[in-house]
Parts: C-alpha cells; structure tokens; sequence
C-alpha cells in the first residue's frame, strides 16, 4: 500500500511539474523540480526488496546525484552552475552503470556494429561541443566530458538490449531519454537558434528527464 502511494506521489509530483514547465509557472516550477528526485526516491525505498545492497545504494546515489544536480540547474544559464550540474549528473551515471553492471555484456565491446557505434558516438560528441558554439575552459572540458558519460551509458544500454537482459528496454529508454533531454537542455542554453523551432524548452526538457530518471529506476530495481 505504501508503495503505490509513494509511487501514486511521485506521479502527480511529476505530472504537477510539467505542466508548470507548459504553462510557464515559475515559481510553482523551481519549487517541484527540486523535490522530483526526492520522490523518485522514496518511491525506490519502498520497493520490498530494497536494503543496504551494493544495487540498492547505487540507485540512492544516482537519485540524489540528480536532486543535487536538479538544485544546481535551476539557473542554467549561469556557467558554474551549469557545470556543477553536469557534474552531478556525470556521478549519477556513474552510478546508473554500476547499477546496471549485471546487464554489460564485455564481448559486445569488441563486435564489428560497435566499431560503427563508437563513430557515431564520436560524431555526437564532436557535433554537441559545435552546437554549443566551441565552448573553451571548464565548460567546454564539462560539455565532452558529460557527453562523453552520456554516450557510454548509452552504449552499455545497447549491449544489454541486444543480449536481451531483464531490464534492458527500461535501461535503453532511460539512457535515450537523457540523451534527448540534456541535448535540448544544453541547445536551449547556448544555443537558441538550433531549438528555436520547439517550442516551450523546459516542458520538453523535464517530461524527458523525469522520463529517463524513471525508467532507470524501475530498471535498476529488477536487479534487487
């Protein structure tokens, strides 16, 4: 019962926040995006099989990786804490992989598709660190390195969907989803003219962020 409250919380927290995000309610909107995780969390804990486990704690750590990251986002547009949300996050996958080390599949690393992907992921990154008009110093060294985190997250994400383990589609959907979401995130950011044409930014960006964050967690909770 308490947990589909906490779940039920959580969704309405969610959906309470995004429409924020639509109606251009600011206030209401900076007030929720710092509880999102928070609740995500608690929604976690109240899994039966959630303990003081290594898998369990990864899960803790990524959520509160991202409610660190959330605070420090809040003010985007400023460099520093730009970057201190990037790095909030970067720990947050790193997290996410370790929680989700059951579902690497080391072989696939070296299979000739992946010599493909590791183009196409080079390409990406090449491509964001131009979209963001060459940033220089900490920003542009933050701006490679999270994609960099990004990319392999999603890499990992395929290998275990292709090998079908138990929770690969939530592990692929949750690593896409961040990848659209801290694209728009950072486009919207330092570079208007590439998302001009979507409108309402940060209704996008949330739905696809509280998206990913999800999915890697029902995901990652398969392996308690």
């Amino acid at each position: 019962m308490a947990e589909i409250m906490l779940w039920s919380v959580f969704g309405v927290l969610s959906a309470a926040h995004v429409i924020s995000c639509r109606m251009r309610a600011e206030l209401f909107r900076r007030a929720t995006k710092v509880l999102l995780m928070p609740a995500l969390l608690a929604a976690a804990l109240s899994h039966r099989a959630f303990s003081l486990q290594d898998n369990a704690l990864c899960i803790a750590a990524a959520l509160l990786c991202g409610t660190a990251g959330d605070f420090f986002l809040l003010r985007p547009e400023r460099t520093k804490r730009f970057i201190c949300g990037a790095a909030c996050f970067f720990l947050g996958h790193l997290a996410w992989l370790k929680a989700y080390r059951e579902a690497v599949v080391i072989s696939a690393f070296s299979s000739p598709v992946f010599a493909v992907l590791y183009i196409v992921y080079g390409v990406f990154c090449v491509f964001m660190w131009f979209a963001l008009n060459r940033p220089k110093g900490a920003l542009g060294a933050a701006v490679v390195l999270y994609t960099l985190m990004l990319s392999l997250l999603h890499l990992v994400s395929i290998t275990a969907l292709l090998y079908g383990t138990a929770a690969a589609p939530l592990f692929f959907a949750g690593s896409s989803l961040f990848l659209l979401s801290d694209g728009i995130l950072a486009l919207s950011v330092y570079n208007k003219k590439a998302v001009s044409w979507l409108a309402a930014h940060d209704f996008w960006i949330m739905l696809t962020y509280t998206g990913a964050e999800t999915c890697l967690t029902l995901g990652a909770l398969l392996y308690l």
